[in-house]
């Protein structure tokens, strides 16, 4: 024991290792003697040996095993070749190695409509280079679907789950099926969790817990302009059918309002495609701007989806009552693999969008937004920007950001150019569920199309958000740079599910 400690406190000498640095030895030897010899088994050498004397250790390494000969039995729904092409013969031998082929058999056989098959080691042999071994496999029975039972979607429609689920009665039973159909099923904003297990031999029963179905999210602030802000409220689940609609009113100043409604009717003509319609009218001192707006969002695979559309804007100037309307085309790409943000702890992810607006005639881009998201553990960090390209922007093209949700210690849509772009940091700290303080520091970016070097502004602040009986309540103070103390601007975000 003495003998050990000593040997932590010291720096050991190491004879006999030629796979492993004596470093590397030295640095597993600190845990003991034991850290050493799974270092070696795990690269095949099962039977080297380790002895101390004093401040040396000697190592003995022996020879480093590889797999040899897989002998199994009971196997009738693959053949030998077919299992056996899951691993790699005459490669290393050791524990990891084998879990690791017996799970790929065993995932294959549930891929396949055997999720009750288990396999057992019936005997292993070690011999002078090769350790083979032999594997009994209980199949089990084929198992296919004959019923599918739901539960727990009191509120949502059955046809709703189950188009999500897009597996039937007469389905062979396919883990990988049902862990990409339980995947969608949560991804649906209005479920809370979603379990998928066989009852029996052949019920498939689909239990999912609904989440809330509407929210409202709203921020509000106060200075000279008066009240400013914007309120947000969207349905969900409309009657349980997955259907969406939504609202928003934003106010910037006493003169400028801007009113949105929305709709989302998935599954389009039965097919997983979603529609998208909006509407949008927007006045500020000089113009009047209505907006329309179709798009429809097809899937790419299970994280990317594609939206492919049309836009339309009419504008009145107030002074000249001049008017101008432009039919403008629509197409994007969105990436999303956010957190579960019911979990501070797990919060890692992404979500990014590009979305372009092109002219028909002329084929060119007249826009271009793109909104990157992450999300690692505690750290956030958003990159936005949006652009215009047109040779010839009027006043109602400007791009407008500032405020709660962009640049915060600014008012809400202080800025406007033909370029803009703003960075968002947060570090945040859980205080409690899904309660957090984030200390934030933001960049703003702004361009007019004659200006040769951009305008940049920053602000930075601190924050909490609280979740209390009506939602999540952040209270935010933002302090614009070059700005005293007494200067800042406080922002109060509310999201309320229901």
């Amino acid at each position: 024991m003495w003998i050990f400690f000593l040997i932590i406190f010291s720096i050991p000498v190491i004879l006999g290792n030629q796979y492993f640095s004596s470093k590397l030895i030295q640095k597993a030897f600190k845990k003991g003697p034991n850290e050493v010899l799974n270092l070696y088994k795990d690269e095949g050498f099962l039977n080297a040996t380790i002895k101390v004397y004093g401040d040396t250790i000697l190592i003995k390494e022996g020879v480093q095993f590889k797999i040899g000969d897989i002998k199994l039995n009971g196997n009738q729904a693959f053949s030998d070749s077919e299992l056996l092409g899951h691993i790699e013969l005459n490669k290393i031998f050791n524990e990891f190695e084998l879990t690791k082929w017996i799970e790929k058999v065993l995932e294959c056989y549930e891929n396949s409509g055997y999720p009750f098959c288990k396999i057992k080691l019936d005997s292993l042999e070690i011999g002078k280079e090769n350790v083979d071994f032999e594997l009994q496999i209980f199949e089990g029975p084929l198992v296919i679907i004959d019923t599918i039972r739901l539960s727990g979607n009191d509120f949502t429609k059955d046809y709703v789950v189950l188009r999500e689920l897009n597996i039937e009665p007469g389905d062979t039973f396919c883990e990988k099926i049902i862990y990409e159909a339980n995947q969608r099923i949560q991804r649906l904003e209005f479920i809370e969790s979603c379990n998928i297990s066989l009852e029996g031999k052949d019920e498939l029963l689909v239990q999912t817990e609904e989440g809330p179905a509407n929210w409202i999210n709203g921020a509000l602030g106060y200075g000279t302009p008066g009240l400013m802000g914007f309120l947000d409220l969207e349905i969900l689940n409309l009657f349980g059918t997955g259907r969406a609609v939504g609202a928003k009113w934003q106010k910037r100043d006493t003169i400028s309002v801007q009113f949105e409604i929305r709709y989302k009717e998935p599954w389009l003509l039965g097919s997983s495609t979603n529609l998208i319609a909006s509407a949008s009218h927007n006045r500020e001192a000089t113009y009047v701007k209505n907006r329309a707006e179709i798009l429809f969002d097809v899937p790419i695979n299970s994280l990317l989806r594609a939206n492919v559309g049309w836009c339309g804007k009419w504008i009145v100037l107030h002074s000249t009552y001049f008017r101008d309307s432009q039919s403008l085309g629509v197409l994007g790409v969105d990436f999303d693999i956010r957190p579960d943000f019911s979990n501070m702890s797990n919060r890692k992810g992404v979500h990014y969008q590009v979305k372009s607006e092109f002219n028909f005639t002329d084929t060119y881009i007249e826009k271009l937004t793109i909104n990157l998201d992450n999300y690692i553990n505690f750290f956030f960090l958003s990159l936005n920007f949006e652009t215009m390209f047109k040779e010839e922007i009027q006043i109602y093209d400007n791009l407008r950001f500032g405020g709660a949700q962009t640049l915060r210690g600014y008012w809400e849509g202080e800025f406007s150019g033909t370029q803009i772009g703003w960075l968002n940091l947060e570090l945040r700290k859980s205080i409690g569920n899904k309660s957090f303080i984030f200390p934030f520091y933001d960049l703003g970016y702004i361009r007019e199309n004659y200006q040769i070097t951009p305008i940049l502004k920053y602000s930075f602040g601190t924050g909490i958000a609280v979740d209390s009986p009506i939602g999540l309540v952040k209270v935010v103070y933002g302090l614009a740079g070059g700005a005293s103390f007494m200067d800042g601007k406080i922002h109060f975000l509310i999201r309320a599910e229901f």
